[in-house]
């Protein structure tokens, strides 16, 4: 069964960012997008690494978005404990990654330790930044810091894509391989997809997103019961 495309219909738009809109619209999230998945989805244990460090991300917001380099030592060495971590909680079956280089070079380590396919998944890569790509992160997010935090997940960069639609799209990979039937399935991707496609697995209200942090070569790892998914762990490294 398919969950319907609801996502986009309870983003917040200009029009309708008072306290009651925004009460309205979590409560649809919640009943519309995160009750069909304890429906269709049972007996599976789903990890999230995010990928290991690289230069980029040693500079922080002195750095550019949209780079696509691959991993340092430091990443290598990260990805090698995040492996390390799962051998003891979930091995997986299967291994989906995003299409970004980082993702993809720490996708083959995991893969190579587990000896399992890795399959390319662009539903779980990198934001959309849109005109923001190849500018100063710390330069360009000054707008950002300003959204107060009840609204920070229906926030669009210029041309760029929302919290809410990141968690749509991640939420519509996860549906998609669940579907296959796997126990457990890994997802190398990005500290902002993890974010958003875990606080959808969890039912978690979209203004509390903020609260969690995802750090380079972390494990976080759910399961799933007759009632949904459940946190076993978040962000172990």
């Amino acid at each position: 069964m398919k969950r319907p495309n609801v996502l986009k219909q309870c983003t917040p738009n200009s029009k309708s960012t008072d306290r009651a809109s925004r009460r309205f619209q979590q409560k649809y999230f919640i009943i519309e997008v995160v009750w069909p998945l304890f429906v269709t989805m049972s007996n599976m244990q789903l990890a999230f690494v995010r990928h290991g460090r690289t230069n980029s991300n040693e500079l922080g917001r002195k750095g550019l978005f949209g780079q696509n380099d691959g991993l340092n030592t430091i990443g290598r060495e990260q990805i090698e404990r995040a492996a390390n971590i799962l051998d003891k909680q979930a091995k997986p079956e299967v291994i989906i990654c995003s299409p970004y280089l980082r993702t993809r070079e720490s996708a083959d380590i995991l893969a190579a330790f587990f000896k399992v396919a890795v399959e390319i998944d662009g539903r779980i890569q990198e934001t959309d930044v849109g005109d923001w790509k190849g500018q100063v992160i710390e330069n360009s997010i000054k707008e950002w810091l300003e959204v107060p935090p009840e609204q920070v997940h229906s926030y669009r960069p210029p041309n760029g894509e929302t919290w809410l639609e990141i968690g749509q799209r991640v939420v519509a990979c996860v549906e998609d391989w669940a579907e296959r039937e796997y126990e457990s399935v890994l997802f190398v991707s990005h500290r902002e997809p993890i974010r958003c496609g875990i606080g959808v697995l969890l039912g978690e209200d979209p203004t509390t997103w903020t609260d969690a942090s995802y750090e380079n070569g972390s494990v976080s790892l759910l399961q799933t019961s007759g009632t949904g998914y459940h946190e076993v762990f978040l962000n172990r490294a």
